[in-house]
């Protein structure tokens, strides 16, 4: 949790640096001349699910990746709710999918699992979901173009400010090309963003004329445009520590109550008593689904969830046969692609501050998040993907 916090604070920072450096706008300013509408939503999840698959994080890719794609949706039309679940859906599919994810071993070691093995265990779950999620995102741009939403006279009017006030170049790009082969290399998540910032210093500095006062004043409060269209102001005024406050606190009270619910026992016995009738597979994913959805909005932290349903149910799937990768597996999709939606959840109050969408909000166009357990548990009915002991 301590970790979170100050990734909480990290985030802050790096998306204000990066405005200033002509990081955000330069991705802005490219996505606008070569996006459309119709293909939007689609590319957007691709490019999330893409780099949030290589990276392992769905925290760094939504505070990248995702704050670029919101600034571009504002650009050609597109409402922000289904963005910002466009980007929900990507960023979470590599979460949930990658073998570099933290949820990835966390999941399977609570369960008593290899990595391997619950990776094979989601794998067809998985990606049938990304199919159906990139077909709906597909369809759901048609209804968006530039004809619809931003004429394009307002485009280039956007683009031309940008170019005005700022070096828009491959140049500017370097902070985020940093931190993203950084998080492919797997190093430290801490390291990664601290070079990142540091890059972005650099080039606000080299390149965008910033002075070192202002840069540090922009980290503490946001970057704030002092001159311009609504639009712009829209795109632009983001990050900073002190507009991450509200954030912070809010996860770190929640946090807290969880961690006493849990410390004196309480959760484990409540969901403890859900085990005594569990019998065969079908009810323990149903119950394993329930209690992981219980955790994570009990305890406000998806690892904690993660680890008390590990606890509780490993016995039991020993129990009645079924591979402890399939524990894994239901951890994982009852888990982490859920706690974003709750805007008390560590996951969903960064979410809803670094996209600029409530969660109920982006929550119906969060396509992969929403059909991942309907998915499964479909799958899981009908005895598709079941893994028995010793099957593997």
């Amino acid at each position: 949790a301590t970790s979170a916090f100050l990734i909480f604070i990290l985030i802050g920072v790096l998306i204000s640096v990066w405005v200033v450096s002509g990081t955000v706008p330069s991705l802005i300013y490219y996505g606008l001349c070569f996006i459309s509408g119709k293909y939007f939503l689609v590319m957007g999840f691709l490019i999330c699910a893409c780099v949030s698959y290589a990276t392992g994080t769905s925290w760094g890719t939504a505070a990248t990746i995702g704050v670029a794609l919101m600034g571009i949706g504002k650009g050609v039309g597109i409402p922000d709710a289904v963005t910002a679940g466009t980007i929900i859906s990507g960023v979470y599919f590599g979460d949930k999918m990658s073998p570099l994810a933290s949820t990835t071993i966390l999941c399977s070691s609570s369960a008593g699992t290899s990595p391997e093995k619950h990776l094979q265990s989601m794998s067809f779950s998985g990606f049938l979901t990304f199919f159906i999620s990139a077909c709906l995102y597909f369809i759901l741009g048609l209804y968006f173009s530039s004809d619809t939403g931003i004429p394009v006279s307002d485009i280039s009017y956007i683009n031309n400010y940008l170019s005005a006030n700022f070096h828009i170049s491959i140049i500017s790009l370097l902070p985020i090309l940093t931190t993203l082969v950084l998080s492919i290399m797997k190093v430290s998540p801490f390291i990664s963003m601290t070079l990142g910032i540091v890059m972005g210093v650099i080039v606000a500095v080299a390149f965008q004329g910033a002075n070192i006062t202002g840069i540090f004043d922009i980290m503490s409060n946001g970057y704030r445009v002092a001159d311009g269209p609504g639009i712009i102001k829209i795109m632009l005024d983001q990050g900073g520590v002190q507009p991450m406050m509200w954030t912070f606190s809010l996860s770190f009270i929640g946090f807290s109550l969880g961690g006493v619910l849990d410390k004196v026992g309480y959760l484990n016995a409540v969901l403890s008593r859900a085990t005594a009738r569990a019998q065969g597979c079908r009810k323990l994913s149903l119950i394993t689904y329930v209690t992981g959805w219980l955790g994570c909005a009990v305890t406000s932290e998806v690892y904690v969830a993660q680890m008390l349903n590990g606890r509780i149910y490993k016995d039991v799937y020993e129990r009645e046969g079924i591979d402890n990768a399939m524990l894994s597996r239901y951890i994982e999709e009852s888990t982490t692609v859920f706690d974003m939606f709750l805007p008390w959840t560590t996951g969903g109050a960064f979410m809803a501050t670094v996209l600029g969408v409530a969660n109920l909000h982006y929550l119906p166009f969060s396509f992969f998040c929403l059909l991942t357990p309907v998915v499964s548990m479909v799958l899981t009915i009908f005895g598709i993907g079941i893994i028995r002991k010793r099957s593997i």
